[in-house]
């Protein structure tokens, strides 16, 4: 076999080097033509972000320095085929991990997992569902107008303490936050207080997956959510009534309740939750088994996004969802324009990919509105982060008009918006990571309490 030193002594070595060194600019070169020819994706499916747009040329930029590093930027998510090489790398580093007997893998909250997004922070990355509400198809039937796209879901703001992957399931790890949680309760029963007999005031919160998949050997690794909910719930006033979510949904947990991808709970769960929520109500639930049942597939969704764990992509979820009320309609209000609302269907059903979830109530909007035949004479109001989102469609069998408040978005007084339109029930539906972050409850306090 040729050493290294013969081979540099019988002039190979130069030539190799030389070798190598244009076929690096070849490749360059033709990723550089690429670049220049294709259009650059504007959102990474993979990371659940946008992408960096092609910065404005001035000379005075350019003098700056910023034209420059902004390009470099936009550059580097604007690299061709970006997403399918980031995967390519992140399965050959899964190649080299482990799994332990339990086929279990571990990713810290702290790190730097699934291209950059690294574990959520208050008011920082979200690790969220929904990017973006759907872009509706451009031929509609001969309708005059386009439904408006809904707004990007802003930051879920939560902290995690990782995620957990025990097979082709993730989870993330909670923390909990008894001081937070127990403010939650506060700003929550300060509202039902002020409200008085205007309306009733309901509180779910509702556990993420973790508290039902997490192996009993890894239990040590999360706080218990539901220790965590009976303490807020034993901090709120008698003017607000806590609906035990989680007994409904311990009931049901071999279902498919939540997505095994993604961090939200599916229509089914959230049903399961309706239906605890119309027994302290005093309502009748509609029965789930009566009702058509649509879906949407393959969906991979943000736990993916966060880890790019291989399990996970090779078992994709679905989106059901259930048409409860086929003659009702519903209104969207964006951020772009707060004092318009035009009419969308109730469900985005053109919604795919990793924007599935958006097929309920088209994602995060700060207002939205569904009509419903219920004939009860009743309205009610949501205020949600996006778990409601797939929870907010169940009540259109209870109530002739459904309200829906994303707090993220919205920036009026909720006070008054329940006064003014005459709400029945207030529903508060929240998952544990926000009932127990700051960002939540002071965004809701804000809302509810101190605007006027």
């Amino acid at each position: 076999m040729m050493t290294v030193r013969q081979f540099k002594e019988q002039g190979k070595y130069e030539k190799y080097c030389i070798i190598c060194g244009i076929l690096f600019v070849i490749i360059l070169g033709i990723f550089g033509l690429f670049s220049f020819f294709m259009k650059p994706a504007t959102y990474s499916e993979y990371e659940k972000r946008p992408l960096e747009p092609m910065p404005d040329f001035s000379l005075e930029a350019l003098f700056a320095g910023s034209f420059l590093r902004d390009y470099e930027t936009h550059y580097a998510d604007a690299f061709p085929w970006r997403d399918s090489f980031i995967q390519l790398g992140v399965t050959l580093e899964d190649l080299k991990g482990f799994r332990g007997a339990d086929d279990v893998k571990i990713y810290d909250g702290t790190s730097d997992q699934g291209g950059g997004q690294g574990a959520p922070q208050p008011g920082g990355p979200a690790v969220s569902g929904t990017p973006d509400a759907p872009t509706p198809p451009e031929d509609r039937g001969g309708e005059e107008e386009q439904p408006p796209e809904a707004p990007p879901e802003v930051p879920d703001g939560y902290v995690t303490e990782g995620c957990f992957i025990s097979g082709d399931r993730g989870c993330y790890l909670f923390g909990g936050n008894r001081g937070v949680a127990r403010q939650y309760a506060g700003y929550l029963t300060a509202f039902a207080d002020r409200l008085g007999d205007s309306a009733r005031v309901f509180n779910i919160v509702v556990p993420t997956s973790g508290e039902y998949y997490i192996p009993q050997r890894y239990q040590y690794m999360t706080v218990s959510q539901k220790e965590n909910i009976d303490y807020l719930y034993s901090c709120l006033g008698p003017s607000v009534t806590g609906v035990d979510a989680d007994f409904w949904l311990r009931a049901h947990q071999e279902e498919y309740i939540y997505f095994r991808t993604d961090h939200h709970w599916t229509a089914l769960g959230a049903y399961y939750a309706y239906v605890g929520y119309c027994r302290d109500a005093g309502l009748e639930p509609v029965s789930v088994s009566q009702l058509e049942k649509r879906t949407i597939s393959p969906f991979v969704g943000t736990i993916y996004s966060y880890t790019r764990d291989a399990r996970l992509q090779q078992n994709p979820d679905w989106v059901d969802y259930y048409i409860i009320d086929p003659a009702a309609r519903a209104y969207m209000t964006t951020k772009a324009q707060p004092g318009v609302a035009q009419e969308v269907p109730p469900y985005a059903e053109f919604a795919s990919g990793g924007n599935a979830y958006s097929v309920f109530i088209w994602g995060d909007s700060p207002l939205f509105q569904i009509d419903s035949g219920a004939g009860t004479g009743k309205t009610c109001l949501v205020l949600k982060e996006s778990y409601g989102n797939a929870f907010s469609p169940w009540l259109m069998a209870n109530y002739d008009t459904v309200y829906v408040i994303d707090y993220r978005h919205y920036e009026e007084s909720v006070y008054n918006f329940v006064l003014e339109h005459g709400v029945d029930d207030v529903i508060f539906i929240n998952n544990s990571m926000a009932a127990n972050t700051s960002y939540h409850a002071e965004r809701l306090n804000y809302l509810c309490n101190q605007l006027a």
